[in-house]
């Protein structure tokens, strides 16, 4: 419970004592279904699990096979999750209330899925692959609209991100990051950040970029590429720490809730 702190409910992943060990160190994400009524665990060796937020109780596991799913994603309309496996360069659409795949996606490049996106307000998928490429889907047909290249940003892969409206994606590795206008496939811009890259946000409007680099967010405008300034948790002064990164992931997480994240907002609100 959000203001008391108070445990609702657990959710048991593990289906044996046996598998306790393997679903601790595979459990990777979850997600919350737009009413807010059900959620999503993935990543795990049981498979994507949607469960009941009212009862705890699992609703259905979307599974083919029992390699780990590290990806998954939940369709505006909340009927529909897409789901991908590392070593795979298939990803699935399913139908929720049945728990059935509508679709199977396969790029045909035989290299690994490094990440899903939803776009166009979920009449697109698309699929970020090892070779190089991400492919847009349609999600209603299964079949493949676009292909999209993004030499750069296939190794060292830290995320995948769009706006709310679906019409901006951009792919990121610890190198740089890449955005393209989901609806014509144009790539837009090429960001080279002077550091590593540790993970990156989207705002809802799709107007401002947050990348994480160590103790700093900085912020990007995506429509010129043009950085809009730099975010630092360390005072002048003061050594950077290990200690002090939480604070780049809180500004990178409120670029999901604020649009025009990058304009005029004080660096001191975000502490």
């Amino acid at each position: 419970e959000a203001e008391t702190g108070r445990v609702l409910r657990v959710l048991h992943l593990a289906a044996s004592p046996d598998d306790i060990l393997v679903d601790l160190v595979l459990t990777r994400s979850v997600a919350v279904f737009p009413a807010g009524k059900r959620l999503l665990t993935f990543g795990h060796s049981s498979g994507p699990v949607v469960w009941s937020a009212a009862t705890g109780a699992a609703v259905c596991t979307l599974r083919r096979d029992p390699a780990p799913v590290p990806f998954a994603v939940i369709f505006p309309d909340g009927q529909r999750v897409a789901t991908g496996c590392l070593h795979d360069n298939r990803a699935l659409i399913w139908d929720v209330p049945s728990c059935s795949p509508l679709h199977t996606l396969e790029s045909g490049a035989g290299d690994s899925l490094l990440g899903l996106a939803v776009l166009e307000r979920g009449a697109l998928l698309a699929t970020l692959h090892s070779s190089g490429l991400a492919v847009v889907w349609s999600a209603s047909l299964g079949i493949r609209l676009k292909t999209l290249r993004h030499t750069g940003h296939t190794r060292m892969f830290i995320g995948f991100a769009t706006s709310v409206r679906g019409d901006a994606l951009v792919a990121a590795s610890w190198f740089g990051a890449t955005i393209w206008n989901a609806t014509s496939g144009r790539l837009t811009q090429r960001l080279r950040p002077p550091d590593f890259l540790d993970s990156l946000a989207l705002s809802p409007g799709g107007d401002t970029l947050v990348t994480c680099s160590g103790d700093e967010a900085t912020l990007w405008d995506v429509a010129s590429g043009r950085l809009l300034r730099t975010l630092s948790s360390t005072e002048p002064g003061e050594p950077a720490g290990p200690e002090r990164g939480s604070s780049c992931s809180v500004a990178v997480g409120l670029a999901n809730i604020l649009d025009g994240f990058g304009r005029g907002l004080p660096w001191g609100a975000l502490l």
